[in-house]
């Protein structure tokens, strides 16, 4: 990845929205990406103001990258300075669960959404769930209704995906129906 105007342009492609993120959040990750090529890139931030909260998750082929905003804005030199975006990196080969489970009070996953035939794309209303140890689940795609061209995105990048699964592990989003009663 050449710039971080590059990722900017990127996430705002795949989401289908052009928002106005600071650049300071995009230098961040960019930092973390390095010479990498960005293989997924999702979000789900909302406008609160003059600021943003919420969070990004980029893909190399070696790692994610998760950046979380917390009322993220532009410089104000009348304000003292404060950090409000945290940008972690991971080994991607790290992975030790993919779910596809229901959404309690949501309809993501529901058996309507696997009925259909979605083609390349990836069903609206499908997430899957992401486990790495010592971090929170992703759940990927991040936004509630993700336009198209996420959703076909997605459902190219997850194949790689599986193969990323480490060592076997424990994949606490597994439920069994004792569980679920």
């Amino acid at each position: 990845m050449r710039t971080a105007a590059e990722l900017a342009a990127m996430l705002a492609e795949a989401t289908g929205k052009p928002w106005e993120l600071p650049a300071h959040v995009f230098q961040r990750l960019h930092a973390l990406v390095a010479n990498e090529m960005v293989r997924y890139i999702d979000g789900d931030v909302s406008p609160s103001g003059r600021a943003y909260t919420g969070t990004i998750v980029a893909f190399t082929d070696t790692r994610v990258l998760r950046a979380d905003l917390k009322e993220a804005g532009r410089r104000d030199p009348n304000r003292r300075a404060v950090a409000s975006v945290a940008v972690t990196s991971w080994a991607r080969a790290s992975l030790t669960c993919i779910a596809l489970e229901p959404e309690e009070d949501r309809w993501r996953n529901t058996d309507d959404v696997w009925s259909g035939n979605s083609g390349p794309q990836w069903p609206a209303g499908a997430a899957a769930t992401m486990e790495y140890p010592g971090r929170e689940p992703l759940r990927l795609p991040m936004m509630e209704n993700p336009p198209a061209v996420l959703r076909e995105s997605f459902g190219e990048f997850i194949a790689s995906l599986a193969a990323d699964l480490a060592l076997p592990g424990v994949c606490n989003h597994a439920r069994t129906d004792a569980d679920r009663s």
